[in-house]
């Protein structure tokens, strides 16, 4: 396989990673958090829609077409954990120090 077909395979798999996770949030009315990259901006709101360039989301009664060129991280008010193996999901539970490592790094995570 040559280095071109590898580029387009990897970024058709973090297409469809970001798709299953914004169309969940968006199917399960999930609230996010979004940062900008100027950071800004903080919007707090609804994934209405998206699409391959950008995204909607209904936040203070409006709704906000946002690029995603602009956004740095997307941050749902609530685990999502579903994209990852159960055997992970068992692992991470299990370790006691799950939260502190987070603190230690500085990780915010919403409950």
């Amino acid at each position: 396989m040559n280095l071109e077909m590898k580029r387009s395979n990897t970024a058709k798999t973090a297409s469809r990673l970001e798709e299953v996770y914004l169309n969940h949030c968006r199917k399960n009315r999930v609230k996010v958090d979004l940062k900008t990259a100027n950071q800004s901006s903080h919007i707090s709101g609804y994934i209405v829609g998206f699409d391959a360039d950008s995204l909607i989301v209904e936040a203070e009664g409006s709704q906000n077409l946002i690029y995603k060129s602009g956004i740095v991280s997307i941050c749902p008010q609530v685990e999502v954990d579903f994209i990852f193996n159960e055997a992970w999901r068992e692992n991470r539970r299990q370790c006691p120090d799950f939260s502190a490592v987070l603190q230690r790094d500085n990780v915010h995570r919403y409950h």
